[in-house]
């Protein structure tokens, strides 16, 4: 504990050495990229007026989709944390992906994933919340629909990477 509450970091890190460039477009550009989109035409709608009620709304969804998609994932992690890898393994074998030039498991890459996944679910939740109170500052409202957009993409496309990297792992299709 040299860096009192930021550990959480030192994961972040390690998921930012095992992700491929594919997975940075499918997990951060796609969402950047829609969430640009969503800033700079989203009033050419027709019908769609943005308003403090229209993103009341939106944050009222996104409140409870983040605090259910956290709380699956803190059931996943607790899984698999009880998985007897000496049963399962594929598990105990190496991955491609390395940390530090260091290759490591299976479990090892999986476990990462649902951490990082906890860790930014957990981010966008508080920045939901966060984003109520902003709401009074009427100025920011596009800012706070492409931000929201950005990060329940970014958050639902990598619980989905999660979910097919864990079927291929079991069920390698090569």
């Amino acid at each position: 504990m040299k860096f009192l509450y930021t550990d959480f970091s030192f994961t972040i890190i390690d998921y930012i050495f095992t992700i491929k460039k594919r997975e940075i477009v499918y997990e951060w550009v796609v969402p950047l990229a829609l969430s640009i989109l969503v800033y700079f035409k989203i009033n050419d709608i027709p019908g769609i007026s943005i308003n403090c009620d229209f993103i009341k709304s939106i944050i009222s969804i996104l409140i409870n989709m983040f605090a259910i998609l956290v709380g699956f994932t803190m059931a996943a992690i607790a899984i698999f944390t009880t998985a007897d890898i000496s049963k399962i393994e594929i598990l105990g074998k190496e991955s491609e992906r390395k940390i530090h030039g260091k290759p490591i498991s299976n479990y090892r890459f999986v476990f990462l994933n649902l951490i990082y996944s906890a860790i930014s679910s957990l981010f966008m939740l508080l920045l939901t919340l966060f984003f109520t109170v902003a709401l009074y500052f009427d100025k920011y409202s596009l800012l706070i629909i492409a931000v929201l957009c950005f990060g329940t993409l970014h958050v639902l496309l990598l619980s989905i990477r999660n979910i097919t990297t864990l079927y291929f792992i079991f069920f390698n299709q090569k």
